[in-house]
């Protein structure tokens, strides 16, 4: 089973945003896609919380099973055109 972990760095800089919030948006994502940065396989996701905002995230997938998101913020329109939403 996959364990998602909301790295502390997100709320510190967006208070808005709560943990509870980025794992809501992951579970409700409309778009999720695969990309390879120097050898390192990230999680790119637009999803929408549960306050009705679309979220980006981006996570790694950890050795240890843990689903890592490390970034998460308001919907921008670069990210969302790099998804094709």
């Amino acid at each position: 089973m996959l364990r998602i972990k909301v790295h502390p760095r997100i709320n510190e800089k967006r208070p808005d945003i709560s943990d509870e919030d980025v794992i809501v948006a992951w579970i409700n994502h409309l778009i999720i896609r695969r990309r390879y940065v120097e050898e390192l396989s990230q999680l790119r996701v637009i999803g929408i919380d549960g306050k009705g905002r679309f979220l980006q995230m981006v996570a790694a997938e950890k050795e240890d099973g843990i689903l890592l998101i490390y970034h998460a913020m308001k919907l921008t329109n670069r990210f969302a055109k790099e998804l094709d939403l």
